[in-house]
């Protein structure tokens, strides 16, 4: 019904680049959440949605911006980063 936001759902996405993808997972769970629960949901569900996103990078400028934006987005989000900081991996 969450879509993304779901609690058993993990993302793995392999070559992120940017973080496109997964930033747009993310957007797309927390209206999921808002829609169902309503706005002050968000920030647990960016919270939960941070420790199940995983991505990769070969490259370490993109890598940077990946993580950058990734980390910025849960944080503006309401959210909190997982202990060991956002799952983008280079």
């Amino acid at each position: 019904r969450l879509g993304y936001a779901e609690p058993d759902v993990l993302l793995l996405d392999p070559a992120t680049g940017t973080g496109t993808y997964p930033l747009a997972a993310l957007q797309h769970g927390l209206d999921a959440v808002a829609d169902a629960f309503g706005p002050g949901e968000r920030g647990a569900a960016a919270s939960r949605m941070a420790a199940n996103i995983h991505a990769f990078e070969l490259l370490v400028g993109p890598y940077a911006v990946a993580h950058l934006r990734l980390s910025e987005r849960i944080i503006d989000a309401g959210g909190a980063l997982p202990a060991d900081g956002a799952h983008v991996y280079l």
